[in-house]
């Protein structure tokens, strides 16, 4: 499953990156664009913009985003489209979508902190914008956020 999510949902496309569905962040264009664009891609648009929902129902699945709140938009999403699929967590780099790659200790020597290095042993790696990850703190809050909404 794609998707596009409107200039409205930059947090919730970073959020649906690091459950793993392919989430472009669309923003600073017309709406003309977007809906080209998620034509074009056979995306699933996402949007808090209710004249773009009512408006682009050409062949498209438009899903008009209710809530304001991060957690109650994840949830809105897995019942409306259905997200059951867990397995690919953490394998789209939150930054631009693209797959990360699983990389040894010796290439992200000198990008990541020395005292990560230490600790730490596996490491993704995204091509496209150099940013290396790990798994931390920050993941663990990540990981339970999203344990609690697909366990609802």
């Amino acid at each position: 499953m794609k998707l596009i999510a409107d200039e409205m949902l930059g947090k919730l496309s970073k959020w649906l990156r690091f459950i793993g569905y392919d989430t472009e962040y669309f923003s600073g264009g017309p709406d003309a664009e977007l809906l080209l664009q998620a034509k074009s891609e056979g995306r699933i648009i996402l949007t808090r913009d209710y004249e773009l929902f009512m408006n682009s129902k050409q062949g498209l699945t438009v899903v008009f985003i209710r809530f304001d709140k991060l957690k109650d938009q994840l949830s809105q999403i897995k019942n409306e489209l259905n997200l059951m699929n867990l397995s690919e967590k953490f394998q789209r780099c939150s930054q631009c979508n693209r797959t990360l790659s699983s990389v040894e200790k010796d290439f992200v020597k000198g990008m990541i902190p020395p005292y990560i290095l230490k600790t730490k042993d596996e490491f993704k790696y995204c091509d496209h914008c150099r940013k290396v990850y790990w798994s931390g703190s920050h993941s663990k809050h990540i990981n339970d956020l999203i344990e609690e909404i697909f366990n609802e």
